[in-house]
């Protein structure tokens, strides 16, 4: 009989050194310096005669910081000095300056108030009433080329509830001109038109709420806050009753966030035609 051809015994085995070895990641981190992050510089500010404009303006202040864009062309050794006075909330003002000894900044700057050696510790409300940058004529909390004041931005420390969060300051958030007096309409008729100034809305639209005989409030719609104002109409009021309604601004983690007084509206059986 046939003789069964039997298999190698020895299996013919893969290389064990492999031909390209894989490059491991280094052990150590490359360290990021100041210097590796690409500044961001200002556009030039220029009159119309291509010379230095001192009139340019930086951004108005936040509750956490001024932050600062100098122009590309400002002039040495005017960007050096910074001051923004804070009031607290017993009346006392401190004028937090940083100086650059020896140095100028340029391109985007943040000027953390917190951080600053005079902060005082534990402050939870205060309000940012003036800024001083060298090099610009405008200083935030003084009248600029005849237009109105602005400010002072009114700030409060922050609580998200979880300890294991840094909590952050938040602009305050108000809804003015709203009239909560009680208002008669008949039923088809819609109650008058409103204009509201809400002042720190963040990114946030006022909502326009409604409730009807106790029942939980709805959204009837959003309205962007455009130039500080915001005009607000009503439906037309078609069930007999009463129905209330109110203005919201939701608060995020940069703003407070606000509710108005509740506005009420009673309405009466539509009039016979005779």
């Amino acid at each position: 009989s046939a003789t069964p051809t039997t298999p190698s015994a020895t299996p013919t085995s893969p290389s064990a050194t492999p031909t390209e070895t894989p490059t491991s990641p280094s052990a150590t981190p490359t360290e990021i310096t100041e210097d590796d992050i690409p500044e961001v510089t200002g556009p030039p500010a220029t009159n119309p005669d291509g010379s230095f404009d001192w009139n340019w303006r930086y951004d108005p202040p936040s509750c956490s910081a001024l932050t600062v864009l100098y122009p590309s062309n400002i002039p040495d050794n005017q960007t050096n000095d910074v001051n923004v006075r804070i009031r607290f909330a017993d009346g006392t003002t401190r004028t937090l300056n940083y100086h650059f000894n020896g140095g100028n900044w340029t391109g985007m700057r943040a000027f953390n108030y917190v951080q600053h050696a005079d902060w005082p510790a534990g402050t939870s409300e205060y309000w940012v009433e003036w800024t001083q940058v060298g090099g610009s004529n405008y200083h935030y909390g003084e009248s600029f080329h005849n237009a109105p004041v602005e400010g002072p931005l009114h700030c409060v420390q922050g609580d998200d509830g979880d300890p294991a969060t840094v909590d952050v300051p938040q602009s305050v958030t108000t809804i003015d001109d709203w009239d909560a007096a009680r208002r008669v309409v008949r039923q088809g008729s819609r109650t008058s038109t409103e204009i509201v100034t809400v002042d720190e809305p963040g990114l946030s639209d006022v909502q326009l709420e409604r409730a009807r005989d106790g029942v939980s409030w709805q959204v009837l719609r959003t309205l962007p806050v455009e130039r500080d104002r915001v005009v607000i109409s009503f439906p037309k009021e078609r069930k007999r009753g009463k129905v209330t309604y109110r203005l919201t601004v939701p608060g995020t983690e940069s703003v407070t966030g606000a509710v108005t007084p509740e506005m009420t509206v009673k309405v009466k059986k539509k009039r016979k035609r005779r």
